[in-house]
């Protein structure tokens, strides 16, 4: 299989797995010490209800085909693209990132498969900055 990204500029924002139809699912929770509050989503529109002062907020993108969101997601957090590149790319190795305003890391999640008892891997990618988590 031809790699996608030959040729291109470092920080070129390319999903390299298997095109879908589906649309990402964006699970937002925010808690303090009193409450916790949970929306599920299949756009921004409430990102910015999860930037509330004195909330930790955790963030879970399920899949991350849609590029265009992403580099939302990507804008709305100061992520940058070469990061925002790992993170679309599923085939990266595992590594840890430091940035000034969040860190990163990506690792595999191994699982088997009951349908066919085989092992597989997805990427799992995480983003932690002050105040919130994102995972995708």
């Amino acid at each position: 299989m031809k790699n996608k990204k030959v040729g291109l500029a470092p920080g070129t924002l390319i999903y390299t797995g298997e095109l879908k139809d589906e649309k990402i699912k964006i699970i937002l929770y925010s808690y303090n010490k009193e409450t916790v509050k949970k929306v599920i989503d299949n756009s921004l529109d409430k990102l910015s209800f999860f930037n509330e002062k004195d909330f930790v907020n955790w963030i879970v993108i399920e899949g991350v085909h849609d590029v265009e969101l992403i580099k939302k997601i990507g804008v709305f957090y100061e992520i940058d693209n070469l990061i925002l590149e790992d993170i679309l790319n599923i085939n990266q190795r595992p590594k840890f990132e430091e940035r000034e305003k969040y860190i990163s890391f990506f690792l595999k999640m191994i699982y088997l498969n009951k349908k066919n008892d085989e092992i597989e891997y997805e990427q799992i990618s995480f983003i932690l900055g002050e105040g919130y988590l994102i995972t995708f």
